[in-house]
């Protein structure tokens, strides 16, 4: 999974390459909500991400 860092950007990888950080704060944002989606808020939200048992050897 890979998640924006925010802001615009154009010919990755090539001489035009291009970024304009207009914007940039909420890729950063997106990514932190995503994180506390996943693990859960306790007292807030449950967390989206079960929690697995260890595997026996």
């Amino acid at each position: 999974m890979t998640l924006g860092g925010g802001g615009d950007f154009g010919g990755c990888h090539t001489l035009g390459e291009w970024f304009d950080p207009e914007g940039a704060f909420v890729g950063v944002q997106k990514v932190l909500l995503t994180v506390l989606a996943l693990v859960g808020v306790p007292g807030v939200a449950e967390a989206v991400l079960k929690v697995r048992e260890k595997a026996v050897k």
